[in-house]
């Protein structure tokens, strides 16, 4: 037989294979279920004790009596210039501020829970749900200890104190002389607001809580709006500096997003394209969808065949 016959013949053999499809096991969970993936890695024990100790510490150094001098009495950078030019003087204008960013912050852990409720008693997954409790105390736990660490050393004056000899009535809201004035430094209520925005996103883009597509979407896209307005609200009530928190919400989104998409989700794409994807066939051996070619030997030499599925 000639290379060109072989050729041909291969071909059509791989033809013929590719009508007869073969039966495939896959260990992948369908994409619209709510299931705990294999290739996520699980919350474990080592995990469960930095929990602990980053809980440990955060509940520490927010319970322990703060220094009532302050040791930053300033802005950092653009700080002063964007206090000045956004800084509410108007004692409406600054409660109804002030009441727009305490609402998300109040809400935000408690959030959490609704999600988890949702995957438990909605979707039938308690396996899921239990996850999805643990990675987000984990998140609270890492973003609670460097918040309340980096107050407790820094003492960094909050901007609204500068109203305290002015006879200003938003003064009269924050008492300039309790310790609470000097923990400017980092900003809590966007730091854990942005943690819980950055969960919500995470999860709802790895599980379809509440179906998968836009309506997913819609929950992540509204607590990125609330997470945007704590931020604004801290800013013009002038309770932190702009640079207070902007690193509130750098570290929301590290400890809600990054961290346990590292720690547990991957950053792969598990929802991905999977043709090219190694499969598992009934006899135990790996299978790669997609056509190859292969050199064939025969009596006449060698020649190149096309193998696998079309």
């Amino acid at each position: 037989m000639t290379g060109h016959a072989a050729l041909c013949v291969a071909a059509l053999v791989a033809a013929a294979d590719a009508d007869t499809p073969e039966p495939r096991v896959t260990t992948e969970a369908p994409r619209d279920a709510l299931e705990w993936r294999p290739e996520w890695r699980r919350f474990d024990w080592g995990d469960g004790a930095a929990t602990l100790a980053l809980g440990a510490t955060a509940i520490g150094f927010r319970s322990a009596p703060l220094d009532t001098q302050p040791n930053v009495t300033s802005g950092f950078l653009m700080d002063d210039p964007i206090r000045d030019a956004v800084g509410l003087e108007d004692p409406n204008a600054f409660l109804a501020w002030k009441a727009a960013g305490d609402w998300p912050y109040r809400v935000a852990m408690g959030w959490s829970m609704v999600d988890v409720v949702t995957a438990g008693a909605v979707h039938g997954n308690w396996d899921t749900a239990m996850e999805m409790m643990l990675i987000d105390l984990e998140a609270f736990a890492i973003s609670g200890a460097v918040i309340w660490t980096s107050q407790f050393f820094v003492r960094r004056e909050r901007p609204l104190t500068r109203h305290c000899d002015a006879g200003i009535p938003i003064a009269d809201e924050l008492s300039c002389d309790e310790p609470g004035s000097n923990r400017s430094f980092i900003g809590g209520h966007t730091a854990l607001t942005t943690t819980a925005a950055a969960l919500t996103c995470l999860h709802h883009e790895k599980l379809p809580l509440w179906g998968g597509g836009l309506a997913d979407d819609a929950v992540c896209a509204t607590w990125i709006a609330a997470a945007g307005t704590v931020f604004v609200s801290r800013t013009v009530t002038e309770k932190h500096y702009f640079t207070d928190n902007l690193l509130g919400a750098t570290l929301g989104v590290f400890a809600g997003y990054v961290v346990p998409k590292a720690l547990h989700y991957g950053f792969g794409t598990p929802d991905g394209d999977e043709d090219d994807a190694e499969e598992i066939a009934f006899d135990g051996t790996p299978r790669l969808l997609g056509p190859s070619f292969a050199p064939t030997a025969n009596g006449e030499g060698f020649s190149i065949g096309l193998v696998g599925a079309m």
